[in-house]
């Protein structure tokens, strides 16, 4: 019997890391491919894509159609070809370049994104299709479907093992360790993302902001897991050495 739940416990140790590794990973997927999060993200890309002489020529344009017709907004065609974008004059006229940059990171993005994410598919399969699936309505909900599983899941694998362990400290040990190995990926998210963008060809670096927000995320997640599943193993060990005293 006792063999059998050793077992039991080691095997169901191993489903909880790959079921927290999965929910992290789809979670911050998720969560970095929403569109508010992803916009300002673009928005500085997009905008740095643009030399300060060439921001100072889009505002002198903007400037003159203000001049021209006369109005405290105008709407004026995206530089991206993406659609109309509206131009507040007068806030344009006290802050200049700085005006032009809101109005990429608010307008000019935001439609960039919708005419990205328009595209229709379901679930899974918006991976064939593409950055247009991947910024899915569609696709994002599959995402968040499926975090919410892995959780649920690795819920259920905890109760499982706060069972199969006897004692009060094995508890703590029990759950912390495959916490706190789940996490273990943190301390290499830096590497990899250093050797994702040294990798990257020169007209691609300018997607670097982009890998180094989406590594961000992913690092702190797996550090909070990790820094749990220590946290429960040290107080599991401060029990056992408690109980000990006490017999």
């Amino acid at each position: 019997m006792g063999i059998i739940r050793g077992i039991t416990k080691y095997f169901v140790k191993f489903l909880l890391i790959i079921s927290i590794a999965l929910f992290i990973s789809i979670s911050t997927g998720a969560h970095f491919l929403d569109k508010s999060t992803l916009s300002p993200i673009i928005g500085d890309v997009v905008i740095g894509m643009f030399s300060d002489v060439q921001m100072n020529e889009f505002n002198k344009g903007l400037n003159i159609e203000c001049d021209n017709i006369g109005n405290k907004s105008i709407d004026v065609q995206s530089p991206f070809g993406t659609g109309d974008i509206k131009v507040n004059c007068t806030a344009l006229k006290e802050k200049q370049v700085n005006e032009v940059k809101t109005i990429f990171k608010e307008q000019i993005v935001s439609q960039m994104i919708e005419n990205l994410s328009s595209v229709e598919c379901k679930n899974i399969d918006c991976i064939q299709k593409g950055p247009q699936g991947l910024l899915s309505s569609s696709f994002n909900k599959f995402l968040k479907t499926l975090s919410l599983l892995f959780i649920l899941i690795s819920i259920l694998l905890i109760a499982a093992l706060f069972f199969l362990c006897e004692t009060l400290p094995g508890k703590f040990i029990g759950i912390g360790s495959p916490l706190l190995v789940s996490g273990l990926p943190f301390l290499f998210m830096n590497a990899l993302k250093n050797q994702i963008n040294n990798g990257m060809q020169e007209n691609a670096a300018i997607l670097m902001p982009i890998v180094d927000k989406l590594f961000e995320y992913l690092s702190s997640r797996f550090l909070i897991i990790f820094v749990l599943g220590a946290a429960l193993i040290i107080a599991g060990i401060v029990l056992k050495i408690v109980f000990r005293k006490k017999k």
